[in-house]
């Protein structure tokens, strides 16, 4: 599996979009990172290619606290409007 070095100011999301993935299967692929919202640069991580199994999918969600389909509604998240609430 080819993988990448974090570089400074580069998340997981940012990752997966410059390299046209899938951002789950990005963390999917990644279980040594146990919070996805927290990677130093120089970390090494793993690029998966083509798409993660539903059931790594499902359980990088789990390890996320978000939905395996990735709709925020899925997991009773709101977004706020401009007005702030």
């Amino acid at each position: 599996m080819p993988s990448t070095r974090v570089q400074q100011g580069e998340s997981l999301w940012s990752i997966a979009k410059r390299k046209k993935i899938d951002w789950l299967s990005l963390v999917a692929a990644n279980p040594q990172i146990s919070d996805p919202n927290l990677i130093q640069p120089g970390q090494q991580i793993r690029i998966p290619i083509g798409r993660a199994s539903e059931a790594s999918r499902s359980r990088a969600a789990v390890r996320t606290g978000i939905s395996p389909t990735g709709r925020a509604e899925d997991v009773g998240a709101y977004t706020l409007n401009e007005q702030g609430n």
